[in-house]
């Protein structure tokens, strides 16, 4: 509340971006007795800057809009990081001579980093060169373990390291496709404009393979 009364004071002629943290448990329970004189302030404070050149900022890990502010918030979304901007990072956190992969090595380190938060990605290429002083091809197995752990907290998915091989496939039809299709995924038929694979439909009875297959895909592409 302190904050919200600072802001409060703010004339009205001054331009002012107002950054409010940690906000997200108040707004998840706006009920509580001691939320709501909070809550009832956000949204007087969000009618008077109507009029100002006053904006308030609520930053969170997800969106969290009360019914009693839905009228007064625009949520803005800020999405996880691209490849491109993951060969940024990489490029800009490990120094040229330490960063030990290039080509297709480096083409599957920026794929293993898809799906983690900027902060995620930086921590885990700092872990890798404070232990070794240099990044490599084996630091994916590192961010494929970092990218488990991740996915364990949200005790939603669940995740699989890819061992299995065509070899172990019988389906000669569908490892020939799998072959020819692989390619597809790499930075130069996304340039060439080649679609990838959205996905694949297996039917059939039990015990005939489809699992072994879906992981089998999983570490070919």
């Amino acid at each position: 509340m302190p904050a919200l009364n600072r802001i409060g004071t703010i004339r009205e002629d001054e331009a002012v971006i107002c950054v409010l943290k940690d906000f997200n448990p108040t707004l998840r329970n706006p009920e509580r007795s001691d939320n709501y004189p909070v809550i009832r302030y956000l949204k007087t404070l969000a009618r008077q800057s109507r009029s100002s050149r006053k904006s308030i900022i609520l930053m969170g890990p997800e969106a969290v809009v009360p019914s009693d502010l839905r009228e007064e918030m625009v949520v803005c979304d800020f999405p996880l990081p691209s490849t491109s901007e993951i060969e940024r990072i990489i490029t800009s956190v490990i120094p040229p001579n330490l960063l030990q992969v290039s080509g297709l090595a480096l083409e599957q380190l920026i794929r293993a980093c898809q799906g983690l938060t900027r902060q995620r990605v930086e921590r885990i290429l700092v872990r890798a060169l404070a232990a070794k002083g240099k990044v490599s091809e084996g630091d994916i197995d590192l961010v494929l373990e970092e990218k488990k752990q991740y996915i364990r907290q949200t005790e939603i998915l669940e995740f699989y390291n890819p061992s299995e091989t065509l070899q172990n496939v019988g389906v000669e039809n569908l490892k020939a496709w799998i072959r020819e299709r692989r390619n597809s995924f790499s930075v130069q038929a996304h340039a060439y404009g080649l679609p990838s694979p959205k996905g694949i439909l297996l039917v059939g009875i039990q015990g005939t393979g489809k699992s072994l297959c879906a992981k089998t895909i999983a570490r070919e592409w």
